[in-house]
């Protein structure tokens, strides 16, 4: 339990950051269908530059090797499955169809016969993008019937988003965190 807290301790500015990113990228998507500006407006990039930042002042070096596994963990979990439940969850609730929740019924309606019939999912997204004469924009799932059915899909959404969030943080906690930590400290002869 000490590791995890002392992860937390000294991840807490990379979660508050990420918790402003994504309550401003929210607000953004209530405010304007026209999302592209907010491209860099990530979680994501947020833990990446921070994590960059760590990898030349040292910020996160008494994190260790397995803080940055367990970091990896914390930071998953706490700035990307609880902010993208949120998020999708209310944009499933308000009934968004732009940005990130964005679903294109007619490109659904001519791959779902595709993919019973065994074609992949890729295949049929390219499919219908030739039948439809334009590129599927689909980014989200749609619009479920019933409020339990909303709130399932924005957990579900939120619980996928975190393989990659692991990966992600995993990747340029290694990296930035890590590796760099390590090198100081043999420097250091400790």
């Amino acid at each position: 339990m000490s590791t995890l807290r002392n992860t937390i301790s000294i991840l807490k500015p990379v979660i508050f950051v990420s918790w402003v990113v994504a309550a401003g990228r929210l607000f953004a998507e209530a405010c304007t269908t026209d999302m592209n500006f907010l491209g860099m407006l990530s979680v994501y990039g947020v833990i990446a530059f921070l994590f960059l930042y760590s990898a030349f002042t040292g910020a996160f070096d008494a994190l260790g090797w397995k803080g940055v596994f367990v970091g990896s963990l914390v930071l998953t979990v706490s700035c990307l499955f609880v902010p993208n439940a949120i998020a999708y969850t209310v944009g499933q609730f308000r009934g968004w169809n732009h940005g990130r929740f964005q679903f294109d019924a007619e490109h659904a309606a001519i791959q779902k016969p595709l993919m019973e019939k065994g074609m992949g999912l890729f295949e049929a997204k390219e499919e219908s993008g030739k039948i439809l004469g334009r590129p599927d924009p689909t980014r989200g799932p749609p619009i479920a019937d019933t409020p339990g059915g909303k709130l399932k899909t924005g957990l579900t959404v939120a619980a996928l988003t975190m393989i990659g969030g692991v990966v992600w943080s995993l990747l340029w906690g290694t990296l930035f965190i890590g590796i760099p930590s390590t090198i100081r400290r043999r420097r250091a002869g400790r």
